[in-house]
């Protein structure tokens, strides 16, 4: 007759409220296991708990006035009461429904047979195996987890984690776009996964080793992280799986850093660029994969259209050019042809609507390399696009079908999967009434979130930090020789 600490809830979810408890199956839920959901008194909030992790907390409420009543739980009838003809229309679709079963019953297999009369399954018991396998191995993993609590038929023929390759190949697909992953700060061991394509939801994953490590780069879901004055890494928060690379020469001070090929292939080559300003010049950093040093490289910055200053953004590799742009316009160009000896130059004059006080982020899209320009207080100022041939800046009115997701760290184009997504630009910030992702229309030419109807046209009531990135999801593991820097893969 003693109170004593438990460690797990076993498969149970708990529900706690202020006149109502409730312990139900996380599995049947689709929750995660060892998790308290709770409510406190005269609050909106929701509360989360969980036994093997950290607390979280959400505002399910906004729009309730307060003072409000206290939130409750409620648990839904899994029967119900009809009236005489409601239960001949019940009793009626019941026949229907166990007639088309039966009717296709008897085309299943034995093994099928063998489990009862088909009219007493559900529906979905009517997918074979075979079946149910192959139509699982077409799924996104985001898809297949959803697919899984289906039922409990689905969940005893599939395992928990879709296989995946171990050859460092993408596990892609075109209809997911990419999501938005931050931390509340440097120090924080949560990662929060925002997935704009679904209604905002918000994935949690607690990442302890990357504690103190700031986001750089990101390319096909591998992060590019530091830590330190000296220290780089790559990182997949999906696999967990992490590659160091050779400490840097000195104190991390680079104006963007980038790769653009997977770190587990053999041709991955990481960059930085910097203004020496002891020097007057711009300075590169390079190192290739299985290379145990940094090599530099030193180039003039004093060009006849002015002094380059790079921004804080990330460059684009366009038909083996590394491109990058600078506060005034300037584009600086970085290209080698045996990678050894290596050539910078500035290719096009600035213009008037370009200052040296607010950044542009460059992308590539639809075979042309773009630049969203942005103002004071994020106040959209356009899109350009290079013009080779003249080396100046068209401006460009509409993305037709394709979409934008642009941060410091990362920015990506994408073929929008909807037609609601398509002509937007969707910006690595937070709107401050709704949490929703800050996205700006140009079809309406305002900025708008996904969490709430208001608009406006800067980033007045956001919030967002350089290291916030969007990512590409990558679930492909790697061997541990692509985990290797140093090992052989040829």
């Amino acid at each position: 007759m003693q109170w004593k600490e438990v460690s797990s809830f076993g498969d149970h979810v708990l529900f706690s409220g202020k006149s109502t408890t409730a312990c139900c199956s996380a599995a049947e839920l689709g929750f995660n296991r060892g998790c308290l959901y709770y409510t406190l008194p005269e609050d909106q909030s929701l509360y989360k708990f969980e036994l093997e992790g950290t607390g979280t907390v959400t505002l399910p409420c906004l729009k309730l006035p307060t003072p409000c009543f206290s939130s409750d739980w409620i648990m839904m009838p899994t029967t119900f009461r009809v009236g005489e003809q409601e239960r001949s229309e019940l009793m009626l679709n019941r026949r229907e429904e166990r007639d088309f079963i039966t009717s296709i019953g008897v085309r299943l297999n034995n093994k099928c047979e063998n489990q009862g009369e088909v009219n007493q399954q559900g529906p979905w018991s009517i997918l074979q195996d075979d079946t149910l396998l192959k139509t699982a191995s077409y799924l996104h993993p985001i898809d297949y987890k959803q697919f899984r609590l289906v039922c409990k038929a689905i969940r005893s023929n599939l395992p928990i984690f879709k296989q995946t390759p171990t050859s460092g190949t993408i596990l892609s697909n075109r209809y997911v776009s990419p999501w938005l992953v931050f931390s509340v700060n440097n120090e924080c061991t949560v990662y929060n996964f925002v997935d704009p394509m679904h209604n905002n939801e918000n994935y949690f994953m607690e990442r302890p080793l990357l504690k103190g490590a700031i986001i750089r780069f990101q390319k096909d879901g591998w992060l590019l992280m530091s830590e330190g004055a000296h220290r780089l890494f790559f990182h997949n928060p999906f696999t967990k799986e992490t590659i160091n690379i050779p400490d840097l020469p000195q104190h991390y001070h680079f104006s963007n850093i980038s790769f653009f090929s997977l770190p587990t292939c053999s041709d991955c080559v990481v960059y930085g660029i910097q203004v020496d300003e002891e020097d007057e010049g711009i300075r590169v950093y390079i190192i290739a994969r299985g290379e145990k040093s940094w090599r530099d490289h030193m180039f003039d910055n004093i060009d006849t259209d002015g002094y380059y200053m790079p921004s804080l953004n990330t460059p684009v590799l366009y038909k083996g050019i590394l491109y990058s742009v600078d506060y005034n316009g300037l584009v600086g160009t970085l290209s080698s042809e045996d990678n050894i000896n290596w050539s910078y130059q500035v290719v096009n004059k600035p213009r008037g609507i370009f200052d040296g006080a607010y950044p542009s982020f460059l992308v590539e899209c639809g075979g042309d390399l773009l630049l969203v320009k942005l103002g004071r207080m994020g106040v959209f100022k356009g899109i350009f696009r290079l013009n080779f041939s003249k080396k100046e800046w068209v401006r460009v009115k509409s993305l037709g079908k394709h979409m934008l997701f642009i941060s410091y760290t990362s920015c990506v184009s994408r073929i929008a999967p909807r037609a609601d997504m398509e002509n937007k630009i969707y910006f690595s910030r937070l709107s401050l009434h709704g949490e929703g992702i800050l996205l700006y229309s140009l079809d309406t030419g305002n900025y708008h979130s996904l969490g709430n109807q208001r608009s406006s046209k800067d980033f007045y009531d956001t919030k967002g930090w350089a290291s916030w990135s969007w990512i590409e999801p990558n679930w492909s593991r790697s061997t541990s020789e692509e985990l290797d820097w140093f090992a052989n893969l040829s």
